[in-house]
């Protein structure tokens, strides 16, 4: 945009815009550092940034085709790009490409640059902000957060009838809704011992995790609050209904669990119901001080076991069910996608259970 601004106007007065436009961006770059304001950085990813920087450059090449290809159109950045679509077998490109070339190589001997010289200037820098290398990585690295690029880029073009600025908006609501994403809908596993003995891993990723008859060790990765507590005791009321044979013991690894609200100390209670109603009995591993204390501020430490390490609750149930035998794993071990797990919480918040 500023680059737009900069080419419109009499090659004349650019060294004194330019001036005017680093004593600008150095204001406001001390208005940021004193207001701590890098902390906003922090709501763009990497996927984000990449996009949004892609975007950007190419909004900034949409907005100098005009001044280069030599086609007047008005309108706004999309109505430009169908116009100069339109036009091109009007137009001599290779030959406005050779005088762009050549106004590039003798750029130091020209006082006054064209408005196309300094147009193909501004699409040359423009076009390195979009980094292929990177998106191919993403791709290749994880889909996930190369579908949150796309997004942010899409969302990028989407607002070129307003301009790039509103981008930042873009990339930050989407880098948001991504948190909100985890949030809500947090990584869980039911955990088997491996061939370490303390050592509890997915039995979804190691098919050679042991697991013992009627116990179910149940891992959930986040704080429990009252975006994701409906998770918990969804989850462990379906292993409770599905186990074979029944569930007997359940054990929650909450070493990841290290805050929670009292909506989540209020659907622990929840649980502890349901697991009497069941005839199970609820243990926690490796809670955290904060959380224990909660729970003891709450009367929840009375209806719970607690005990240090997992490899302590499971010892703690072989004891009180000897001669038992590793299970063999089931056909299709827990994990289920994320939009399984939301249609699951909104048929629950439907139903009221």
């Amino acid at each position: 945009m500023v680059a737009g601004t900069l080419a419109s106007v009499p090659g004349s007065t650019h060294p004194a815009l330019a001036a005017q436009l680093a004593l600008l961006v150095a204001a406001f770059l001390v208005i940021g550092y004193v207001a701590r304001a890098g902390v906003l950085m922090r709501l763009l990813s990497t996927p984000v940034l990449t996009c949004y920087l892609a975007g950007s450059g190419a909004v900034i090449i949409i907005s100098q085709l005009e001044k280069v290809l030599g086609v007047k159109v008005g309108g706004r950045h999309l109505g430009k790009v169908t116009a100069v679509l339109r036009d091109l077998a009007d137009l001599n490109v290779w030959a406005a490409a050779a005088v762009a070339l050549t106004l590039l190589a003798l750029m130091p001997l020209i006082g006054d640059m064209p408005q196309a010289a300094l147009g193909a200037i501004i699409i040359v820098t423009a076009a390195r902000l979009v980094d292929l290398a990177a998106l191919r990585r993403l791709w290749r690295i994880r889909r996930a957060d190369f579908a949150l690029a796309a997004v942010t880029a899409l969302g990028v073009l989407g607002v070129l009838a307003f301009g790039v600025l509103q981008g930042i908006a873009v990339g930050v609501i989407v880098s948001l809704l991504e948190v909100l994403r985890r949030a809500v809908m947090p990584y869980t596993a039911v955990l088997g011992r491996t061939g370490e003995e303390h050592a509890y891993r997915d039995v979804a990723n190691y098919r050679d995790a042991e697991t013992l008859p009627g116990l179910v060790v149940y891992r959930f990765d986040a704080p429990l609050f009252f975006a994701n507590a409906d998770v918990l005791r969804t989850e462990l009321r379906r292993l409770m209904t599905v186990g074979e044979p029944p569930v007997r013991q359940i054990v929650l690894d909450a070493e990841a669990v290290y805050d929670m609200d009292t909506t989540g100390v209020e659907t622990l209670h929840r649980v502890v119901d349901d697991c009497d109603q069941a005839g199970v009995r609820l243990a926690l591993a490796r809670a955290r001080t904060p959380v224990r204390n909660l729970m003891r501020d709450t009367g929840l430490d009375q209806r719970v076991q607690f005990f240090h390490r997992v490899a302590d609750a499971v010892a703690a149930y072989r004891a009180d069910h000897p001669g038992l035998q590793p299970a063999p794993q089931p056909a299709r071990p827990h994990r289920r996608s994320p939009l399984d797990r939301l249609r699951a919480l909104l048929a629950r918040r439907r139903s009221g259970v």
